[in-house]
Order: C-alpha cells, then structure tokens, then sequence
C-alpha cells in the first residue's frame, strides 16, 4: 500500500558547487548524507544543551543494530540499505542540476519507465532521510566502515521482522479465537490451519472485491482453480472497517480495522496496551490509528524502597516516534496478512 511521508526539503550550502560525483563513492555518500543532516544538528543544537541541564547523566542509548530494527517499521518495508543510498544520491545530483547519471539510467526507456525509475529514486531519498533521523550518527559510521554498518543494520531489520511475525503468530490466532468461538479454532502453534483453508482466516485474506460467500468461489480459491488474480490490489478485509468494504468506493473503511490498531499497539506500544481494543467496532472512531501522545500510560503504584523501578520503553519509544506514521501504518498492515497465512516470513 502507498506510504508517502511529507516531503523533506534538501539543505544545501550556496557555496558548493555542483560537480558530478561517482555513485559508488562513500565520500558522495556523505556529502549527500552531511547536506541533509546538517539543519537537523543546527536546529537541535540548543535544546540538547538545554535538555541536559540538571541531568547527572545520559541514558543508555541503543545499539546500532537495534535502530536497524527499525528500517522496516520506519523507513523501507523492503530493499537494501546501499541500493537506496545509490538511488537517493541520483535524485539529490539531479535536484542540483547534473543530470550525468540520467543518460545510463534513462536510455531506451519509454516516459513510463523514467517516471518510474525518478519515484523510486524519490522514494528511496525520503527513505534515507528517515533514517538519518532515526541514527544520526549513520552518515558518519557508513563512511567510516560500509560494510560492517550495512551487515550490522541489515541483522537488525532481519531479526525484527522475525521477531514480530514469531510474536504475533502466536497472538493474533488467540485473538481470532476468542472473537469467534463458533469458528474452528486455530491452532496457535500450527500455521498450516491458517490461510484461504480456515473460514475465518480466509474471510480476513480475501479482497472486498470477491464474495467470500459463494461457497464455489471459495472452493476455486482453495482448490487453485480460481483464474482471475487473487491478490491483485491490497484491499483485503482484514484491513476494513469490521472487514467490508465498498469495491466501488475503496477508500471508504480502509486502514480502519480494529485488528490493525490492535496490533499496532501490540508492535509499537505494548502488548498490555492492545488488550483494550476490540476487533469488532461499533463506529469507525473507535477504530481509527490514533496518535501515540492518547495512549494512556499505565497506572502508577506506591512502593515501599526509594529505588526507582525498572520501566521497560515501548518500541515507540526507543525510535523517538510521536506519531502514527504511513510507513508505521504499512508494516503493521503486512504483520497482520503475514501472520494470517501458512508461511513463515515474508522478503
């Protein structure tokens, strides 16, 4: 599904000129990487000055791997971490006038095709943009050392992906359960129950533009003799508004399922925090992702020693989100297929 962030403006010094650059250098790398961040430490120069006053000292911060975890939450669902920084030094040269890399990249390709390629390459500069904001340490450790901070981020996002579907495999049947006892059950530990071969599942999978009621419709499905193209759009029910939607009107309900707040809350908050949403609604309002800043914090209890209890930070959290974002919304939308289904992982 699209997610588009708002666009970021590229800074730029007036006094640097504009030369063209070899894409696989690490030193055009960190111009377009230090242009960007640039502002950003401009901006936040005195309010981290004024933030650490009166602090004895400064909290722990994550690893370089675990701010890798949040690539796939944050940044990019998909692709490698040097392609994308391949693709957006092409759109930040073009942006500055040179247009050298264009020839290569745009011949005997059709005006559909180069409309194409200049998106991805859009997309993948919003891409890194978000990630230099999430490690802003990361222009200079790449430079320093490619190979280890690409090998080092690409480990977090593997393994954060297969946390999540490890977790929710196991939650998001238990959930199923208990809203529709008259179903079969699933079984928490066998995904092999799941998919188009479980009623409720199945019903979950299927686009709103097929009537997962025709009992033949459902037996084509199953039976791979279906011939029109299942998953040809994204719009399947799990991701409506108590799981319909209009196909004349597709926007209408979509992103509003209880299911995918609840399991965003799971993701990003935590998983106490989701067990207050139910997956079936009254209204669209109660349904619809709200912003982190309304969910409510857990409740305070007195304690007997002076010692400061432990508090574990949300996902949330540790990646400094104070938003629902689109790319946020994105992941959680593939968690919640992903888990639904027989495999185990999704690439």
């Amino acid at each position: 599904m699209p997610a588009s962030p708002t666009s970021t403006s590229s800074p730029r010094s007036s006094s640097e000129p504009t030369t063209a650059m070899s894409l696989t250098s690490n030193e055009a790398r960190l111009i377009l990487l230090e242009r960007q961040l640039q502002a950003e430490k401009e901006r936040n120069a005195s309010d981290s000055d004024s933030d650490t006053v009166g602090k004895k000292r400064k909290a722990k911060q994550p690893s370089t791997q675990w701010y890798g975890r949040g690539i796939p939450k944050l940044v990019a669902l998909f692709g490698d971490l040097e392609a994308m920084l391949d693709d957006a030094l092409k759109y930040e040269l073009r942006d500055l006038g040179d247009t050298s890399q264009d020839d290569a990249d745009f011949e005997n390709k059709d005006a559909g095709e180069i409309e194409k390629i200049k998106n991805e390459q859009t997309r993948a500069y919003r891409n890194i943009l978000a990630f230099c904001k999430l490690l802003p340490s990361f222009h200079k450790r790449f430079v320093d050392n490619p190979l280890e901070i690409k090998s080092i981020c690409a480990q977090g996002a593997t393994s954060a992906r297969g946390d999540d579907i490890s977790k929710l495999g196991k939650t998001i049947p238990i959930w199923i359960n208990e809203q529709w006892r008259d179903a079969t059950p699933l079984n928490v530990k066998d995904r092999n129950t799941r998919g188009l071969y479980h009623d409720i599942t199945g019903m979950l999978l299927c686009p709103i533009t097929l009537d997962w009621d025709d009992e033949n419709l459902r037996a084509q499905l199953r039976n791979f003799s279906y011939e029109g193209n299942m998953y040809a759009n994204h719009l399947l029910r799990c991701l409506y508004f108590n799981f319909k939607g209009n196909p004349q009107h597709p926007d209408k309900g979509f992103l509003k399922s209880a299911l995918l707040v609840k399991t965003f809350k799971h993701i990003f908050t935590s998983p106490n925090s989701a067990d207050d949403v139910s997956i079936l609604v009254r209204n669209e309002a109660e349904a619809a992702p709200s912003g982190l800043e309304n969910v409510p914090p857990p409740p305070k209890t007195r304690r007997t020693n002076k010692r400061k209890p432990k508090v574990r930070k949300a996902v949330s959290a540790k990646l400094q989100m104070t938003e629902v974002t689109p790319r946020s919304i994105a992941y959680t939308a593939v968690q919640v297929g992903v888990d639904m289904q027989i495999c185990h992982s999704y690439y």
